[in-house]
């Protein structure tokens, strides 16, 4: 099984990672983008010693049918 998600661009955002005290992955929602985590919570904390990355989601989902759809409906 491939993973289509692995050619997606991730964002950073805050302070370089050589820079930080922590390291956070946003994964976002469906629908949603990166820069809806970095508008919505990352810009919101304003913590300056952390460090975010983003990764983007194909087509914005993670996974093409909604979250009570089966394993097998849920696979690319």
């Amino acid at each position: 099984m491939s993973n289509h998600h692995l050619n997606q661009p991730i964002e950073n955002y805050g302070c370089e990672m050589s820079e930080a005290a922590r390291v956070v992955i946003l994964v976002h929602g469906r629908g949603q983008t990166p820069q809806y985590m970095k508008e919505n919570i990352v810009d919101h904390l304003s913590l300056g010693d952390v460090a975010y990355f983003a990764p983007t989601a194909t087509d914005n989902t993670w996974y093409p049918m909604g979250f009570m759809a089966s394993f097998e409906e849920n696979e690319p």
